[in-house]
């Protein structure tokens, strides 16, 4: 995979790394290997964090038998890799998303398990060499034979080595194979179609199989099943099996037997109450009257709507209850079961009992439910079988007696025999990729180098954010924010949450982006900028939200003077609204005051009309010239340097506090806490150094041979004013000395 977002000019100031005073850590009383003597990991200082240097393959193989707490991560997402999904899907062993330190080693320990030469973990490359196979281990006996089988067929380009593009495509053609090597068959295996309708139909009855194309199949194992429960559902079929006219102990009507039965079992219970109605008028004839037609229709109003109504009605009896027991189909008969009992007297009275029936004791009744006893109990015995038992018996019949499961049984050894098996495909493809990658992972995982190096992407950055004439390089997503915050509370660094999509694609995320020098400036929610993706597309992107802490020590030190501007700002504010609503005041009393003036107001000054305004206001300006007076005769007794001593005395008491404060928080700023909130999980600490702090976050220079043109700014016209200003003061205080 190539390198993603190398750009040059995005990394220019990341060169200055070189100054960092790197320092390598080594660990040789640790073995790496069994047995064998090999030097021990070495650990190189980035900033203010040691980070494992990874420069051969031994060294990859040596982050097995590595302390995971020498490890700067040991759970990740895997969705925060930039890296192909396949692998990240083989490195997850369980499937939860997440690479754990376990699995990680356990993807190592695989890898060099199935080689014997390790030259191209070192090169990066996702080729397989036959060569480089051990395959005295039984996976890496089963890659070279696919490898091999791959070159008899034609399907690689050059002999005794298969590229990952190679693997892929046979992979691919597996994948789509209506007949798979694990001895799936789709019925487009077949051009047969009976023998494609009997597929359907067992996959239909059975839910068949995964295909690895993503379809269902069959397999022994279904078809197996299929014939299992056919058989079973046949057995149980054949007790109710009768010729047209004959009958017997299951099937008391013969073929008419099952529509009897339903016409029974819906008047079952509703028979069954009626000759217990019958019981009770039989015993007290009084009770009818609250029984029939409407059973308590005289303790209560009836229903006004007609589902009460006929709710009630199927409620009642059937029938008007007699002292007899015998329900009469001639007489007074429940409209709502009318129906019922006239399909009852036709499809089973007539056949039992005779067609002249129109009286049926409870007698009659018993004999009629023991009659059709065998054919419940048959019913409760049919055999769970699922789906089979929705194929029709006489088809059932016939895949089962025919040569359906034999001919597809043919066709899944035959493809056996000739087809490659996509699981030891699916092996190779594992295998080239954990070779091609896993140097990068170990840098990107068990170390962090490459977030560091100008000339590389760490696998887990997204992009460049270009704002308010700046960029930031680093860029982590963030899949839920609220969390992310939680996570980064005791962080004091500036980080904006910003909102980058791509118009067009669908895609769109939240990233956070640390800002780790220079000041806020103009960054605030809803600014907008650009995201320049490592896969070198374009984004537009929105700020949507800010973790604000100061980002450089000038910031910091001026943060207490803007605090207190800030406050006197808002007090002068206040002192003028008052005073201003004082003259308010004042100017609509002239406006209601008599031509005459109040009485009782100061000789010659009409009362709290405008006199008075004036009179306030001379006695305002004289105060304030008393206190400018006794100010200036303050200064007036003391030299300038004394005066200037003082200022500087004044600030230095409050600036030093608010350094040291500043220093130690600014020292406090961890890139970790940006990861863990992004659901990583970290074991060191990467707080930044002053040059590191300018990589993340940096104005670019102008390009070389840029001209300005001599224009006197605004900073130019404030310090001569500001000189100008000190020369007066200066000659002021010299003249009252």
């Amino acid at each position: 995979m190539a390198e993603m977002g190398e750009s040059g000019g995005d990394w220019a100031l990341r060169g200055e790394l070189g100054r960092l005073g790197w320092c390598s850590v080594s660990k040789s009383r640790q073995s790496w290997s069994g047995g064998k003597r090999r030097r021990g990991p070495v650990f190189r200082r980035i900033g203010r964090s040691l980070h494992l240097e990874v420069s051969s393959a031994e060294d990859v193989r040596g982050v097995v038998d590595l302390d995971e707490a020498h490890w700067m991560a040991i759970n990740a997402p895997v969705e925060s890799f930039h890296v192909d999904r396949a692998l990240l899907e083989y490195m997850d062993l369980d499937g939860d998303g997440r690479i754990k330190v376990g699995e990680f080693k356990a993807s190592v320990r695989w890898l060099f398990a199935r080689l014997k030469d390790y030259s191209g973990i070192e090169r990066g490359s996702t080729e397989i060499v036959l060569d480089a196979l051990d395959e005295d281990d039984a996976k890496g006996r089963l890659i070279g034979g696919v490898i091999r089988k791959m070159a008899r067929e034609g399907r690689i380009a050059e002999e005794g080595r298969a590229t990952l593009a190679e693997i892929r495509t046979l992979k691919g053609e597996l994948e789509r194979s209506p007949v798979s090597a694990a001895g799936v068959v789709t019925p487009d295996a077949t051009g047969e179609e009976d023998l494609r309708r009997f597929l359907e139909d067992v996959i239909r009855a059975t839910g068949g199989v995964e295909h690895p194309a993503g379809s269902k199949g069959v397999d022994h194992a279904i078809l197996e099943r299929f014939r299992s429960d056919g058989e079973r559902l046949l057995e149980w079929a054949r007790r109710a099996r009768v010729v047209s006219g004959q009958v017997s102990d299951v099937m008391p009507l013969g073929v008419a037997t099952p529509q009897a039965w339903e016409v029974l079992e819906r008047l079952r219970n509703v028979m069954d109450d009626f000759y217990v109605t019958c019981r009770v008028v039989g015993q007290d004839p009084s009770l009818k009257g609250r029984l029939w037609p409407v059973r308590d229709a005289r303790n209560g109003p009836l229903p006004e709507d007609t589902d009460g109504l006929r709710k009630l009605m199927l409620s009642s009896p059937l029938a008007e209850p007699n002292s007899d027991g015998v329900l009469d189909f001639g007489g007074r008969l429940n409209v709502f079961y009318r129906d019922d009992l006239e399909a009852l007297r036709k499809a089973v009275l007539a056949p039992l009992i005779g067609a002249g029936s129109e009286r049926l004791s409870e007698g009659d009744w018993e004999m009629v439910k023991e009659r059709f006893k065998e054919y419940g109990r048959w019913l409760t015995e049919r055999p769970e079988v699922g789906g089979v038992g929705e194929i029709e018996t006489d088809r059932l019949e016939e895949y089962l007696q025919g040569d359906y499961i034999p001919r597809v049984e043919k066709l899944i050894e035959g493809s056996r025999k000739s087809a490659f098996d996509l699981q030891n495909v699916k092996e190779a493809e594992k295998l080239a990729l954990l070779q091609g990658y896993i140097r990068r992972m170990v840098d990107n995982y068990v170390g962090f180098p490459d977030l560091y190096d100008p000339k590389r992407r760490a696998l887990f950055e997204e992009g460049t954010l270009v704002m308010d004439g700046r960029e930031f390089s680093l860029a982590v997503r963030v899949p839920d924010r609220a969390e992310h915050r939680r996570a980064t509370a005791e962080n004091p660094m500036f980080t904006m949450y910003v909102e980058i999509e791509q118009k067009g694609s669908g895609r769109k995320m939240e990233v956070a982006v640390p800002v780790t020098s220079g000041t806020q400036g103009n960054l605030v929610t809803g600014k907008r900028g650009v995201f320049m993706h490592v896969d070198g597309t374009e984004w537009s992107a929105r700020v949507v939200d800010i973790v604000d802490h100061p980002i450089s020590l000038r910031e910091a030190m001026w943060a207490p003077f803007e605090r207190l501007g800030t406050a006197v700002t808002r007090k002068i504010e206040a002192l003028t609204s008052a005073a201003e609503k004082k003259v308010e005041d004042a100017g609509a009393g002239v406006v209601r005051m008599p031509a005459g003036g109040a009485a009782g107001g100061p000789p010659g000054v009409a009362g709290g009309g405008m006199g008075s305004v004036l009179a306030g206001g001379g006695i305002a300006i004289a105060a304030l010239g008393s206190s400018a007076a006794f100010i200036f005769k303050t200064l007036a007794g003391l030299r300038w340097w004394q005066i200037l001593g003082g200022v500087a005395a004044a600030l230095l008491a409050y600036m030093i506090p608010a350094v040291i404060l500043a220093g130690i928080r600014l020292r406090q700023r961890d890139l970790s806490c940006i990861l863990e909130g992004a659901g990583w999980g970290i074991n060191g600490r990467m707080r930044l150094t002053l040059e590191q702090r300018r990589t993340f976050t940096r104005r670019p220079a102008y390009p070389a041979g840029t001209r300005f043109r001599p224009v006197v700014s605004r900073a130019v016209w404030l310090v001569a004013g500001g000189a100008l200003l000190l020369w007066g003061l200066l000659a002021i205080l010299g003249r009252l000395h």
